[in-house]
């Protein structure tokens, strides 16, 4: 007989890597489209025959600094804390006391690292 526990190990490894490669093709994508209009954009300034602006260049080269960046990425760190302490605790304790303590101790990190975002976030010293 097949137990749960049998299961989920295989179906979480797979989940994972779905989730790790989807972020990375996002990613991927959306630097791949920032350099298209920022190669198109210089295309334009050069074929107008316009002195290019170095304040222009720079705008469209800099990040702008996200709004709430700490609060989303420190709750998206809690968030898979919590699903690694949770799946540590479904383990069971007969048989399985050294896996259950790993992803306890996997789950503390992205927790701690969640914990000090939000500090940042709540924090945060207004400089305007």
């Amino acid at each position: 007989m097949i137990e749960f526990k049998q299961i989920l190990v295989p179906l979480a490894l797979f989940i994972f890597i779905s989730i790790v490669v989807v972020i990375g093709l996002v990613l991927l994508f959306q630097h791949l489209n920032k350099r298209l209009v920022l190669r198109t954009v210089l295309e334009v300034l050069n074929n107008d025959e316009q002195a290019a602006n170095n304040l222009l260049i720079e705008s469209l080269v800099k990040d702008k600094p996200k709004k709430h960046f700490d609060l989303r990425v420190g709750v998206l760190c809690l968030v898979v804390s919590i699903a690694f302490i949770l799946i540590g605790f479904l383990m069971g304790s007969n048989g399985f006391l050294i896996a259950k303590l790993s992803l306890l101790g996997i789950g503390l990190f992205p927790g701690l690292i969640g914990l000090t975002l939000l500090g940042f976030y709540f924090f945060k010293i207004n400089n305007s």
